[in-house]
């Protein structure tokens, strides 16, 4: 099946397939903190364009990063604003407090400040590939259309519990 006969059927307006093109959030070992590892996401705005990079000066727009966390660790990521509105992060799969400094999507990061969301990944956590998006009330359509959303990956503790079929990504797809 095309690309073209993939969107015709899920009726989707932006079909992105990437194979080895996701950049990926590089998480720094945080050994001072309650957090084994410590990273940062840019929300940023072209526009109407709305999407999430790694470093100050890059595009906005296209695939944003791919987050991969590990089960059994603790991970404590930084939210800043690029953009002229307000934001914030919402995930879908992972087994987190919807509240607190987790998953609550009540918070919000206003235009050139910061926001700090608090992960520790089960022992247990079912790996597999979660999504994360933009969900500020009433501005979650408009992010989410304009961009605002990318691939969350969960890797086993121990990666030779994996069947080896499913040790190496081959191709990602993402479809809005």
């Amino acid at each position: 099946m095309n690309i073209a006969a993939l969107a015709s059927l899920f009726g989707a307006y932006f079909l992105a397939i990437a194979q080895a093109q996701f950049t990926e959030l590089v998480w720094e070992d945080c050994p001072l903190s309650d957090y084994d590892f410590q990273g940062t996401l840019k929300f940023c705005q072209d526009g109407t364009t709305f999407g999430y990079n790694l470093n100050d000066g890059d595009a906005c727009g296209g695939l944003s990063p791919l987050i991969r966390v590990q089960a059994g660790k603790s991970y404590q990521l930084r939210l800043e604003n690029q953009a002229t509105v307000a934001t914030n992060l919402h995930t879908h799969g992972l087994h987190i407090p919807g509240d607190g400094n987790s998953d609550d999507v009540t918070r919000s990061v206003s235009p050139g400040s910061c926001l700090f969301y608090n992960y520790t990944i089960a022992e247990d956590h079912a790996d597999g590939t979660y999504w994360y998006h933009a969900h500020l009330h009433k501005s979650t359509l408009d992010q989410i259309n304009g961009g605002a959303f990318g691939l969350f990956v969960v890797d086993p503790k121990d990666s030779a519990s994996r069947p080896d079929f499913l040790r190496n990504e081959h191709r990602l797809l993402l479809l809005n």
